[in-house]
């Protein structure tokens, strides 16, 4: 759509494994005309019926610095399958932290949190001040850097 020649386009989605699944796609501008599409008004596009194949981040074998997550929830599956990759590279993660659209897809702040910590990074907000304590922070958007190259 916006006519960059430096992207590649995958009809893909992330996860922590590798499947196929029919999901409902939303969108908040209208998609092509299918037989399967649906009127999304909450958003004003449109819900859409889709097979879709999912991959793990680690099945990519990237070297990323920064890693941008946006998933309303699935956030915790994405990174859990990019656990090789987090572990080689220790790339910049900025993502949505919240409970509420992470326990909708059944995981927890918490959990995320911990996983991360457990892997070796802290919390940051936007403006790069520490997070002491992440399950308590009340904003949506975080950093996550690991501790080798968050030391200033």
């Amino acid at each position: 759509m916006n006519n960059y020649k430096n992207v590649e386009i995958l009809k893909i989605g992330l996860s922590n494994a590798n499947f196929t699944d029919e999901i409902k796609i939303a969108s908040s501008y209208p998609l092509k005309r299918t037989r399967k599409r649906q009127s999304y008004s909450s958003y004003g596009g449109d819900l859409i019926k889709e097979r879709v194949e999912f991959r793990t981040l680690d099945s990519f074998n990237l070297k990323p610095a920064v890693i941008k997550i946006d998933t309303d929830g699935f956030e915790f599956r994405i990174l859990k399958g990019a656990e090789q990759t987090l572990k080689d590279n220790k790339p910049a993660i900025i993502l949505e932290l919240i409970d509420k659209t992470l326990a909708k897809k059944g995981d927890s702040k918490n959990q995320l949190v911990d996983y991360l910590h457990s892997i070796g990074y802290d919390f940051f907000t936007l403006e790069f001040e520490p997070i002491a304590d992440p399950n308590n922070y009340h904003s949506a958007n975080v950093i996550a850097l690991h501790r080798s190259s968050s030391k200033t």
